[in-house]
């Protein structure tokens, strides 16, 4: 019925790129018919029910919250040339183009007496891997605080040693004398190795639409910290 309604025919293979006008839906809660990765064409008449809220990402980079109950037309989307850097990895990320994601929902804490990272910015020490971060602030986030550990940062440009990460803190920043930079770093937290691949925002996307920062998170490997940013935005809460 309201799918019919909706370009969302997604061919498997080598599907057509989409019309410039068209939005995808990057979450959805509540009672809400469309799905993430759902594609939503420009004029298409859209129904939410009470409780339902749906995010769209435009191809300009702009994402806009719907809240039901809506019943009525999409305002138009913001007129692009092309698509923002990252749209063909938002929309692999969200299973769309006829592929299947698995990444939303992964980030999920397994010990439900544990938080989840609340911030986008925040490089999570619970396992190695590629994280992003901001040039102006590196802070580091644990699920779980209850021990006080010394810390030591390693990268090619230089150390810091023996910081203390108090017990009962989940997050620790990094002293404004060690430099943040592209590329490896060490973080030894106790008897913890991590060893991650960062990624430094760049100052072209500082004051980006949300979706273009969603887009270069996920090209930069950083499929945790996407799924906050998607939450943030979801929830109407800061980029932080």
């Amino acid at each position: 019925m309201f799918r019919q309604m909706m370009i969302a025919a997604l061919l498997s293979g080598a599907t057509a790129a989409p019309a410039l006008a068209d939005m995808i839906v990057v979450a959805a809660s509540g009672p809400a018919s469309l799905q993430p990765g759902d594609r939503i064409a420009e004029g298409s008449s859209l129904k939410l029910p009470d409780g339902a809220k749906l995010t769209v990402l435009f191809q300009s980079g702009e994402m806009k919250r719907i809240d039901g109950p809506f019943d009525g037309k999409l305002d138009a989307a913001p007129p692009v040339e092309r698509p923002f850097s990252g749209w063909d990895a938002v929309r692999k990320f969200l299973g769309a183009g006829g592929q299947t994601s698995e990444v939303l929902g992964a980030s999920r804490k397994t010990d439900s007496s544990l938080p989840d990272q609340p911030g986008i910015w925040l490089v999570s020490i619970d396992s190695s891997g590629e994280r992003c971060t901001r040039k102006d602030e590196l802070t580091f986030w644990r699920r779980d605080a209850a021990e006080a550990l010394t810390v030591t940062l390693r990268n090619e440009a230089g150390k810091a040693s023996d910081l203390n990460w108090p017990a009962g803190s989940h997050t620790f920043t990094a002293p404004a004398t060690f430099p943040v930079t592209d590329g490896a770093l060490a973080l030894s937290a106790g008897s913890a190795l991590r060893k991650f691949g960062l990624k430094v925002l760049p100052q072209d996307l500082e004051d980006a639409y949300p979706g273009a920062v969603l887009g270069w998170l996920l090209d930069s490997g950083c499929t945790r910290q996407a799924s906050a940013l998607i939450s943030r935005v979801h929830e109407g809460e800061p980029l932080e």
